[in-house]
C-alpha cells in the first residue's frame, strides 16, 4: 500500500467511525415519522460507506461504485426529508406507486414464468391487486431525480449518480474497465480492475457524501456535530489537493 492509499484508507476509517458514533447516539422519537425515516436512511448511508470502503481496500472498484450509487440514493431521500419535511407523507405513500408499477409489470409476464417464479399468481389476481392498490393511491410520485431535487442535490444526480449508474447497468463502456489492450486496441488480457486507478477516486466522493448525511442528521436531531464535521471536511480537502 503506497502513502496515498494509506492516507485515504486511514481517513475513511476515521470518517466511518464518526458516522457510526453519530448513528449509535441518535435519540429517536419513535412517534416522529421524520426521525424514524431519516435515522434508517442514515444507517443505509453509513453502512453503504463501510461496504464501499471494504471493497475499495480489495481494489474491487466496480463493486464499490455500485455501493456508492446506493449511498447516493439514500442520501437523496435523507436530504429531501430534511430540506422538505412535508415530503414524509409522500415518501411513505410512494410504496403504493411502486407496488402498482411492480404488479403492472408482473401482469406482462408469461404464465410459465409466473408459475415458476411468482408462486403461480394468475392474471386475475394481479388485476384484483391493481384495482385495490389504485384505490389507495394518493400523494405525489417521488422519483430518484425528484428526491435529489428536493434535497438540493440535483447536480449530483446529473453527474456522479449518472456515471455510477453505468456500472449498475453494466453498460459496454463500463465493461471496458476489465480489459487490458495494446496500442492497436487488441485485447491482451482480462483484468479484475485497472490498477492505475487511485482509491481516492472512490473514497473521496464517498467520504464527502457520508459527511453530507452527517450534516443533515445533525440538523434533524440537534446533535452538535457541526464543528467535528467541519474539521473532517477540512482534512478531506487538504488530502485531496
Amino acid at each position: 500500500m503506497n502513502i496515498d492509499e494509506k492516507s485515504w484508507t486511514e481517513l475513511a476509517e476515521e470518517v466511518l467511525s464518526f458516522g457510526k458514533d453519530a448513528l449509535h447516539n441518535l435519540a429517536i422519537d419513535r412517534e416522529d415519522g421524520l426521525q424514524v425515516l431519516t435515522s434508517i436512511l442514515f444507517r443505509r448511508v453509513v453502512y453503504g460507506f463501510e461496504a464501499t470502503q471494504l471493497l475499495t481496500k480489495q481494489h474491487l472498484f466496480s463493486e464499490a461504485r455500485l455501493q456508492r450509487r446506493g449511498m447516493l440514493e439514500a442520501l437523496f431521500s435523507l436530504g429531501a426529508l430534511w430540506k422538505q419535511p412535508d415530503t414524509v407523507d409522500d415518501f411513505v405513500k410512494n410504496d403504493i406507486h411502486r407496488l402498482i408499477k411492480l404488479y403492472t409489470n408482473m401482469g406482462k409476464t408469461s404464465r410459465k414464468f409466473r408459475a415458476h417464479h411468482l408462486r403461480g399468481i394468475s392474471k386475475e389476481e394481479i388485476s384484483e391487486k391493481l384495482i385495490e392498490l389504485n384505490k389507495k393511491k394518493s400523494g405525489q410520485y417521488l422519483s430518484i431525480e425528484s428526491l435529489a431535487q428536493k434535497a438540493g442535490l440535483h447536480d449530483l444526480f446529473l453527474s456522479d449518480y449518472a456515471i455510477l449508474s453505468e456500472s449498475s447497468h453494466h453498460l459496454a463502456k463500463d465493461l471496458e474497465r476489465h480489459l487490458s489492450v495494446d496500442e492497436n486496441n487488441n485485447i491482451k488480457e482480462f483484468i479484475v480492475e485497472d490498477e492505475t486507478i487511485s482509491i481516492s477516486e472512490i473514497l473521496f466522493p464517498a467520504i464527502d457524501h457520508l459527511l453530507m448525511a452527517c450534516y443533515a442528521i445533525n440538523e434533524i436531531f440537534s446533535m452538535n456535530l457541526k464543528e467535528s464535521i467541519n474539521k473532517i471536511s477540512e482534512h478531506v480537502d487538504n488530502l485531496n489537493k
